[in-house]
């Protein structure tokens, strides 16, 4: 990492480190390694320390930096988690009404990103449940199973593990079935 004396940092830097003037130090550690725009920190440094802190820990959580984001969680701050402002500053109904309205579309953003974070989630784990059976099914062949783990014996220790990740739910499924059977051939077919 580069370290420049104060007079010599280059602007950008001057400028990134005036952004966090007036954020508390607690929520200015969370959103430091953080893409943040500037105009997000000027929305939370109109918040209260204690207010800071928890819309940072949100804007975490959601991975959301974005100016709207910190807008609408400065709109739905309570006025007494809000750092008093000039008169000419205060919030008209219309301006609340806009920045709700902002809020009600960052959330409806989220809600459709998590969605498809969750249908995505599905395919993986169905490709891995697919890929780890046929892993297993493979090395049940003594065939396969010597020949892996002659050449590649890293890899077949991990295989072995994976086999043994999916052989255990498995057996118990088998065990059920053969109980089944038992009783259906002692009893006669059912009808």
């Amino acid at each position: 990492m580069l370290h420049f004396p104060r007079s010599e940092e280059p602007p950008s830097i001057k400028r990134r480190a005036g952004l966090i003037d007036g954020i508390c130090p607690e929520a200015a550690a969370l959103l430091a390694d953080k893409n943040c725009p500037g105009t997000t920190f000027t929305a939370i440094k109109l918040m209260k320390p204690i207010r800071q802190l928890e819309a940072a820990e949100l804007m975490c959580g959601q991975g959301n930096f974005s100016s709207a984001f910190a807008k609408a969680i400065r709109a739905a701050t309570p006025e007494n988690l809000l750092k008093p402002q000039s008169a000419t500053t205060h919030k008209s109904e219309d301006d609340l009404a806009t920045q709700l309205a902002k809020l009600e579309k960052e959330l409806a953003t989220l809600q459709s990103n998590a969605t498809q974070t969750d249908e995505q989630y599905g395919i993986d784990h169905l490709h891995l449940t697919v890929s780890a059976t046929y892993i297993s099914s493979l090395l049940t062949s003594d065939a396969v199973s010597g020949w892996l783990t002659e050449k590649y014996p890293e890899i077949a220790v991990e295989f072995q593990a994976i086999a043994r990740g999916v052989a255990a739910p498995t057996e118990h499924k088998k065990a059920v079935r053969l109980q089944f059977k038992r009783r259906q051939h002692a009893a006669g077919p059912i009808n």
